[in-house]
């Protein structure tokens, strides 16, 4: 893939963040490249949020953002736009899980007995922290959603969770419930965002919930 870069007609790739974290390993990646005296060049353009980013590419003011499988399908249905890399782990038949994490000593919690309890999830609309755990509660019948009732149905579901962006209008455009979010870490207009400004964001963010808070579960890729 490098070499291929090296012969993009493009003088800058410019790639697109959705956090402050993600401009920093951004710049880091620069200087990586500089090094290396690889072209094309990289611009660092912080977008703000996933849907800001994939405007900004739709519109031809951005280039490349890294996504999650939930959002690259998103990416393509609303504005047309195609995965041109992933990442090989040297096997690629090898294919991503999600899987549900609880603590050792909690001999109680499983899948089919979510009724009450607190959950941590990396993120609003990605497939390991939404869109899978959502198709394994309504096929083990712990909710049916009728008429876009989904939000409500989890907000009963659990009694405490941490889903950043779940309060977002782009994905909840009622805003509710506030429980979806009262899990979540940091205070102010971090708190609950789907990005880094959340501490308990992305795949990380979910271990630390599950670990630091009195939380029962996880569910991660």
């Amino acid at each position: 893939m490098l070499t291929e870069m090296n012969s993009c007609p493009s003088d800058v790739i410019r790639w697109c963040l959705i956090s402050m974290a993600e401009k920093l390993k951004c710049e880091d990646m620069i200087m990586a490249f500089k090094a290396k005296e690889l072209q094309p060049e990289m611009d660092c353009l912080y977008g703000g949020n996933t849907t800001a980013c994939l405007e900004m590419i739709w519109r031809g003011d951005a280039d490349l953002i890294s996504l999650d499988a939930g959002d690259v399908y998103i990416a393509g249905r609303r504005y047309g736009l195609i995965p041109i890399a992933s990442e090989d782990y040297g096997d690629m038949s090898m294919k991503f899980k999600a899987v549900a994490a609880i603590k050792k000593t909690d001999q109680q919690t499983t899948l089919f007995n979510m009724k009450g309890r607190r959950s941590c999830h990396p993120g609003i609309g990605r497939g390991d922290g939404w869109v899978i755990p959502l198709n394994i509660f309504i096929e083990t019948e712990q909710f049916l959603p009728k008429d876009c009732t989904i939000f409500r149905n989890i907000g009963e579901l659990f009694s405490r969770s941490c889903i950043p962006g779940s309060l977002d209008t782009e994905y909840n455009p009622g805003g509710r419930p506030i429980n979806l979010c009262e899990g979540c870490k940091s205070n102010g207009y971090g708190k609950c965002q789907r990005n880094n400004d959340e501490l308990y964001y992305g795949t990380s963010g979910a271990f630390r919930c599950l670990v630091e808070s009195k939380f029962h579960f996880l569910f991660k890729y």
